[in-house]
């Protein structure tokens, strides 16, 4: 996908990018326990993200998916929408979270993804 059409998808809806657990270069956002998790659901952003977890396809990129937190979101999303784990390295562990979730796995970094990835098909 061109960087067009990516922002184009962006601005439009088509495509909506959430960064989960926050940024090392900014500690204070990192959501790493269950306290943080709690302390940021009341957010507007939290509960959108959670209602549109629970009505559109998912495409989960940079997150193992082994955290509680991570996984209290996962099950609460509509599982037969053909959502995605993307991961550079798929390993047979992948299967179990694969499997609980029903997502499928996509074999490709994040750029290759974001590349290879149209909001009008997808």
């Amino acid at each position: 996908m061109s960087v067009h059409k990516l922002t184009k998808a962006l601005e439009t809806g088509r495509l909506r990018i959430y960064k989960m657990n926050g940024s090392i270069s900014d500690p204070k956002s990192l959501c790493l326990t269950t306290a943080d998790l709690r302390a940021i659901e009341s957010r507007p952003v939290f509960q959108t993200l959670r209602a549109l977890m629970t009505s559109s396809r998912v495409a989960v990129v940079g997150h193992s998916l082994r955290d509680g937190n991570m996984a209290e979101l996962m099950e609460d999303r509509n599982r037969n929408d053909g959502s995605v784990y993307v991961s550079p390295a798929l390993v047979d562990v992948d299967d179990i979270t694969l499997a609980r979730f029903n997502l499928l796995g996509v074999r490709k970094d994040a750029d290759e993804f974001l590349e290879s990835f149209d909001p009008a098909r997808n």
